[in-house]
Formats: C-alpha cells, structure tokens, sequence
C-alpha cells in the first residue's frame, strides 16, 4: 500500500470516529443547514453564485500546477517579487531574510503566515508584530485564546478588552463600544505610520492578470499595504484562480457566507508607480515600493494528489 493510500485511509478513519456521536452530530448538521437557508433566503441570488463559485475552486485545483506557473509569471510581469515555498519553513526563512533589520511590522489577518510560523519567528527575532485587525489585536493584547478566524475576539468581556487598552494607550479606557473603537484606532493609526513592512495574506489571486484580492471591513489592509514601503503577501497555492473575474466571485462569495459586510476590496497589481514623468513608468510611488508574493505549497499538492480535492 502506498504512503498516500495509508494517509488517506488514516485520515477517513479518524473523520469516522469523530462523526459517531450521532446526537452531536446531527445537531451539528442542523445548525449548519439552518445558516445556510438563513443566508439563502436573505440573498436568493447566492445559489447561483455557489454555483460559479463550485465551479472556479474545482477547475483551479484540477490545473493547479500551470494555474500557479501562470500566476508567478503574471505577478513578475507586473513587477512583484514572487517565491514558491514548497514547505512551510522555505516561507518563513524567505519572509526573515526579507525583513533583516526590521523591528515593526503591521499586519493583517494571514491563516498562511500563522500556519507556516512566520509571526512565531518574526517575533522570537525580537521584530514587534502589530496586528491591524481589531480582533486579532483584541486577541494579542489580552492574552486570550482566538474564538473563531473571522472574529476571533468577540468572545472576550468588554471590560477586559477596555482593560487591555488601556495599559496599551497609556489612559483609562471606558468598557463601552466607541471608547475601545476610538482608543483602537486612534493607537494602531499611529502603529501603521511607523511600519515600513507590512505582512497580510491574500483572499484570492488572479493569474491571468497577476492581481492579489483582499476584502475587509475596517480599512486597516488597505491602509497598511499603501502605507509600508514593503507588502509581503503570504498565500497559500489553494487562492489562485484564473483571472480577476474568477478573483471576484470568490470574494463575492466569501463576504456573503462569512457574512462580513465587505467595505473595502483591493485588487493590488504590483508596487505603486507613476508614468507623469515624460510618461515613463517609475515605481514606488505614494504606495508600496516592493510587493512580495510568497505562494506556499506546504503540503497542498500532496493533499490533492492523495485524493484530498474537496478539502
């Protein structure tokens, strides 16, 4: 029996034993049911979106292998500096040697970076991170466990929250909505302007175009990837797709069904540039000078090739 075939079937078995609480299971299966119809009825036009959706994820993963070629030679065509980490310790040593001498980074929700060590790294390095995210600042300011990725700090008590900004900002901080709001954002505005690197992840990337897609809520991404001097985007190979109508529908897709309300979509092309000089392109203009794209295989290509397509 091959390695793949024992992985497979290991893994099949311990899903098995996982699901045999049938009480728990069933009541798992209804409240998941019950958010989908939930979602359905408010917007009837995300059946077929699904559908699109089904339908770009499952070509993308069959053509992963020339979906990621494409999607490096379009991304350096647009003046991006592209690494393909085949594990997840070639992404960390890439994002170090990128960052020597840096001791503050902004940062954005990233599962990539987090699953490949880098924020671990970075920080046993000695760099500050910041997280931008009002969540995950929630999360690294209190100590706390992360609840869930989309809000990953909403399980945790207002006053302990008003608490933990208020030793960060240096005043005491009332436990209600807009005094955290206002002390958050006046505290990590100032964060942003310092960090000449930022680090985010990427929610799709169009290969054809050699776009990066980014959807958010709170304006921190767009702010910190126009801020830094250097973006360092970490993605796993699983976000490419062909080209920036395929990019759209899976963030369409996701602000409906993490529903998020999706106030600010980036598509980022490469390093800001300007061509009002004699009408010569030059980059590293108001924006980032330098993007970095680190597309992280880490296991992916196995896990298709081991019959894993649908995970």
């Amino acid at each position: 029996m091959s390695k793949s075939k024992e992985t497979h079937e290991y893994v099949v078995e311990r899903i098995r034993r996982a699901v045999s609480n049938k009480p728990v299971m069933d009541f798992f299966e209804f409240g998941l049911n019950y958010k989908y119809e939930q979602i359905m009825a408010k917007m009837p036009q995300l059946r077929k979106l699904s559908e699109k959706y089904r339908k770009i994820k499952e070509y993308s993963i069959a053509n992963l292998d020339e979906l990621v070629k494409t999607a490096k030679e379009n991304l350096e065509k647009n003046d991006c500096q592209v690494f393909l980490a085949k594990t997840a310790e070639d992404a960390r040593n890439y994002v170090l040697e990128e960052t020597e001498g840096v001791d503050l980074i902004t940062k954005s929700k990233s599962t990539t970076a987090k699953e490949c060590g880098i924020v671990k790294a970075l920080e046993e390095r000695g760099v500050t991170i910041i997280e931008t995210d009002l969540g995950d600042r929630i999360i690294q300011l209190t100590g706390e466990e992360p609840s869930l990725p989309v809000g990953p700090g909403v399980h945790v008590p207002l006053d302990k929250v008003a608490e933990a900004f208020s030793r960060d900002v240096g005043y005491r901080v009332e436990p209600d909505f807009d005094p955290i709001r206002i002390a958050a954002r006046a505290n990590m505005r100032e964060k942003m302007l310092q960090g000449k690197v930022c680090l985010t992840g990427a929610n799709a990337i169009g290969a054809e175009d050699g776009i990066i897609g980014l959807i958010e809520n709170e304006g921190n991404i767009s702010l910190i990837t126009r801020l830094a001097d250097k973006h360092i985007a970490v993605a796993g190979i699983d976000k490419i797709v062909p080209d920036w109508e395929s990019a759209t529908t899976i963030i369409k897709s996701m602000e409906a069904y993490l529903d998020i309300c999706g106030s600010y979509t980036s598509f980022i092309k490469g390093p800001s540039r300007t061509a009002d000089l004699q009408g010569i392109n030059v980059l590293g203009m108001h924006g980032a000078q330098e993007v970095h794209v680190v597309l992280v295989d880490d296991w992916r290509t196995r896990a298709k090739n081991a019959g894993f397509e649908e995970a």
